[in-house]
């Protein structure tokens, strides 16, 4: 589950990152996918290691 979370956390450091540097709908809505993924990944590493 740490691994899923750091994982998580850098992918969306690197979108916020780029969001900061463009500033422009592209990089929004990349940002907002990515947090979405993260999201995703840590409810399924969750329950992942729930259910082993």
């Amino acid at each position: 589950m740490v691994k899923a979370l750091i994982f998580s956390a850098v992918i969306s450091l690197i979108a916020v990152g780029n969001y900061l540097k463009k500033k422009d709908l592209p990089s929004k809505k990349k940002l907002n996918v990515t947090v979405t993924i993260a999201i995703f990944l840590i409810i399924y590493e969750f329950f992942w290691s729930i259910l082993t």
